[in-house]
């Protein structure tokens, strides 16, 4: 019987099944003291002692279920059958059978010892080009999925290795610290509410400064027309035209002083807050971004979805 991954696996099984257990012939001329001494023979329930024919018979029973089951594609019962066969009749055929079922079932290190055992056996078997052609590939897949257990193995041999490390790291500050007697903690963080609203605050200052600085630019502009024109006599201004348009200009201006103090202010808070506000739970988000260089200072944020 053929039933591996070969094209006429199927097809060979009848041929295969009535050589497989037929009667065993002594060669001519053999007599029984040639043989190696007879272990005890099994016995059926009634107590009979089985024959070889029996033996062979249950095999061959045996193997004509396992064969449908491989047919059907119940792999399981056909593997079970198969070495119920090879047991009652131990065939080097058969070993064939049970590696190209388990190699089915993608045991591979299984498929490929068994494989090597039939050869073993059958060192002059007709497909022996074709079951060496299979172990090879079933030697490349064993070969891969070795060295990934042996990575993952790596791997976790690392990462435990890590946490071993973390852990012995603390239990040197915890000593250190009831060494020195220390009972410090970390230092409460802000939320990032705050960071935030004080963002919002710088923002609209300099909203609001941005406005009057153009206001006060815009009055300062109005105050020096409307000296010229008093000084020419243009248009009917006068000195008290043009002392009203300072006294707004400068009233402007100190408007702006003012703004320009409180959105410093804002933007000083908020720079502050930026190294005190706990960054760590609040993921994701959005998180400020800071890059100070010779030349530039640049904040900005970015947000994780």
């Amino acid at each position: 019987m053929r039933v591996l991954n070969f094209p006429s696996a199927l097809a060979m099984i009848a041929v295969f099944a009535c050589p497989l257990f037929g009667n065993v012939v002594l060669p001519r001329g053999a007599s029984a003291q040639e043989q190696p001494p007879a272990t005890p023979a099994p016995t059926t329930p009634d107590g009979k002692p089985q024959t070889r024919e029996s033996l062979d018979e249950a095999a061959r029973l045996t193997f004509l279920s396992a064969r449908d089951a491989f047919a059907k594609g119940d792999y399981e019962l056909a593997l079970s059958r198969f070495k119920q066969a090879y047991e009652l009749s131990p065939r080097p055929a058969l070993l064939f059978n049970i590696g190209t079922t388990l190699d089915r079932l993608r045991r591979d290190e299984e498929a490929l010892a068994t494989f090597e055992k039939y050869l073993a056996e059958a060192p002059n078997a007709p497909d022996r080009p074709q079951v060496e052609a299979r172990m090879r590939s079933l030697r490349v897949a064993v070969g891969k999925r070795q060295a990934a257990r042996e990575r993952r193995a790596a791997e976790e041999a690392k990462r435990k290795e890590e946490a071993e490390q973390r852990a012995e790291e603390q239990r040197r500050q915890e000593a250190e610290r009831a060494r020195t007697g220390s009972t410090d903690k970390p230092r409460k963080r802000l939320h990032n509410a705050y960071f935030w609203s004080a963002v919002g605050l710088t923002a609209a200052a300099g909203a609001a400064l941005t406005f009057v600085g153009i206001r006060t630019l815009s009055l300062n502009d109005d105050y020096e027309t409307e000296v010229e024109r008093a000084r020419t006599g243009e248009g009917g201004a006068t000195v008290d035209s043009a002392r009203s348009a300072r006294d707004d200009a400068e009233s402007m201006q100190l408007l702006t002083n003012v703004m320009i103090g409180v959105t410093g202010a804002a933007a000083a808070a908020s720079l502050t807050l930026f190294f005190f506000t706990d960054w760590k739970y609040n993921r994701p988000g959005t998180k400020p971004v800071a890059n100070f260089g010779p030349n530039e200072i640049f904040l900005g944020a970015s947000h994780r979805f």
